[in-house]
């Protein structure tokens, strides 16, 4: 599957013509909440982020992929042409299998769907206090593991559903996602904010107890 993101079409990837190519293959199409696309196609690619291009990643076996009717934010992930059986995806351009296999060095294997659903939901109940700085942490290891904001948003919302109290509202949370999707993949440093506000509540706890 081929993930690009609203950023990239908005930077011109990846031209008209090959667009045209693209849209002429008629492989089954979603639109994301945000206005990104994927694209379906018989192809042995793996997991990949931003080899392409920024913005533009593959899914592959063991790949995580958010599909319809999915929704982030209220508004849903949709089909605008359906799945069609394996056998039944037509073949990508030529020019995107030859850009992908020229990267194929870059190519990074994503973690199985399941993980990530586990990463959401596993560990102790966040109260408040606790709930930012958790969904936080969950979405930087996402991301350390090369998933999207819409990615990262999903499981957060879920995470904040089943282990927060109360839950944080839904802006708060996709906030955290957005935030933390500016970061590249890989290791993910927390913003200085984020150790100054911590630094703080350490020193005020140690002047409570005094």
């Amino acid at each position: 599957m081929l993930d690009i993101d609203p950023a990239a079409l908005e930077a011109g990837w990846p031209g008209d013509q090959r667009r045209q190519e693209l849209k002429a293959t008629g492989c089954p199409l979603v639109q994301t909440p945000r206005g990104g696309f994927h694209l379906y196609f018989r192809a042995d690619w793996g997991n990949s982020v931003g080899v392409i291009a920024p913005g533009v990643d593959t899914k592959g076996p063991r790949g995580y992929v958010v599909a319809p009717p999915s929704l982030v934010n209220g508004k849903a992930y949709r089909w605008i042409r359906p799945l069609v059986p394996r056998d039944q995806l037509p073949p990508p351009p030529e020019w995107l299998d030859a850009a992908l296999k020229a990267a194929a060095k870059a190519i990074e294997h994503a973690p199985d769907p399941k993980s990530a659903e586990e990463m959401a939901r596993e560990g102790s109940i966040l109260c408040e206090g606790q709930r930012n700085i958790g969904l936080t942490r969950l979405a930087g290891r996402l991301r350390r593991l090369g998933f999207s904001q819409d990615e990262i948003a999903a499981a957060l919302l879920a995470a904040n559903q089943s282990r927060c109290r109360p839950p944080l509202p839904e802006r708060e949370v996709l906030a955290i996602a957005k935030s933390i999707s500016k970061y590249p993949t890989g290791p993910v440093s927390l913003p200085p904010a984020f150790h100054r506000a911590w630094s703080r509540a350490i020193a005020h706890r140690r002047r409570f107890r005094k």
